[in-house]
């Protein structure tokens, strides 16, 4: 595996980056871009956040401010139950057996909900997105997250099924933001964690021992990170010419049953 060494033009180019980012109305919110040469024909191209951005834009921040509201709302209680009459209480509860637990009981089975969520929406934080893209056979969508040391998930998409590549423009209610998407057509199968299947589809056969799915639609690239317009800019132009082959610029290439057209794409801006 062969990464990216940083050089002085890099520090420059990165800082270009941040400005033309925060240009976009995307700003980076600490990711990078790692770029992975593992052969001549397959690429890895990684999305990474730090471990605190990650923390901070999950759940887990407001859940532990909720638990530690609670566990100073208990402290301040008269007492606390014991946990065999809190228990009986709580099995009365259930029953509907007329048993009503005390408000300090709530406190505590709040407080111990609210610890759970924090940990799990902890645990679910996505650290790094990637796509590794594998000349003339596909490419593979991973996520990480913070306590998973393999992917968490993968997909594979066959060379042969991936139409286009587009970067288009997505506008909600309190964000506008670029995103990288494959145009697919037929099978869209999984890998198993942890797994890189290289093998093309073959039939009605299993791909990395998951059935592939006969479907049409877009499969999005890093769809939790986001990153800027400037990353994902990057990585199109790269993933188009590993799977399209060059093209004229302002132009793409489109698979319509094994031969390839261009067609003209536009990418819009904001000022």
């Amino acid at each position: 595996i062969v990464e990216d060494a940083p050089s002085t033009a890099d520090a420059h180019e990165a800082a270009r980056i941040e400005s033309a980012a925060r240009e976009d109305g995307a700003p980076s919110r600490g990711m990078r871009l790692r770029t992975f040469e593992i052969d001549a024909d397959t690429v890895e191209y990684r999305v990474c956040r730090s471990t605190r951005d990650a923390l901070t834009s999950s759940m887990a921040p407001l859940c532990l401010l909720v638990n530690v509201c609670l566990v100073g709302a208990i402290s301040l209680g008269e007492g606390i139950p014991e946990p065999a009459a809190l228990g009986r209480a709580l099995l009365l509860t259930l029953r509907g057996s007329g048993g009503s637990l005390p408000f300090v009981a709530w406190l505590i089975l709040g407080a111990a909900a609210s610890l759970a969520l924090a940990i799990a929406s902890a645990a679910s934080a996505v650290v790094s997105e990637s796509v590794l893209v594998m000349r003339d056979v596909g490419v593979q969508l991973s996520v990480r997250t913070m306590l998973s040391r393999s992917p968490r998930s993968v997909r594979f998409i066959d060379a042969e099924t991936i139409v286009s590549v587009l970067v288009n423009e997505a506008v909600t209610t309190s964000d506008v933001f670029f995103y990288l998407c494959f145009v697919t057509k037929g099978r869209v199968g999984h890998v198993p964690r942890g797994g890189t299947d290289r093998r093309r589809p073959s039939g009605d056969g299993d791909v990395g021992g998951s059935k592939p799915r006969s479907r049409d639609g877009v499969v999005l690239v890093f769809p939790s990170l986001r990153p800027p317009l400037s990353v994902i800019a990057r990585v199109y132009a790269e993933v188009h010419v590993a799977l399209f082959g060059g093209c004229q610029r302002g132009g793409t290439s489109e698979r319509t049953d094994g031969k390839e057209t261009r067609v003209e794409t536009r990418v819009k801006t904001r000022a």
